[in-house]
């Protein structure tokens, strides 16, 4: 974990590549689901940056709010936003469209 760009290329934790940002809810939770060790390592790695916060809080709140727990998906976007966005570079953070579109579909 040297260098920030370096740290979350996001392909080498998974399987299969990561489905594109506008890719559907399903296909998102297909890549999931078939990679969900890479997932936790990616976690994991995250884990160095909040050390209050375990790789296996992190994998089981991001579980939840793929799953639907509008709760989770409040607390994961916000704790993100405050404690991994700013030790990215701008082009790394992500994407939470697909979280919002599906977090506004249960509300």
């Amino acid at each position: 974990m040297t260098n920030k760009t370096e740290r979350f290329k996001g392909d080498e934790f998974f399987d299969s590549q990561q489905p594109p940002s506008n890719c559907s809810y399903e296909e998102f939770i297909e890549h999931f689901e078939s990679n969900q060790s890479g997932y936790q390592k990616m976690f994991e790695d995250l884990s160095k940056l909040t050390p209050e916060f375990s790789g296996e809080d992190w994998f089981k709140l991001y579980w939840r709010a793929s799953y639907g727990d509008t709760a989770s998906m409040l607390m994961l976007m916000s704790l993100w936003d405050r404690n991994i966005n700013p030790h990215l570079p701008e082009e790394f953070h992500p994407n939470f469209k697909g979280l919002d579109d599906h977090l506004e579909e249960c509300l």
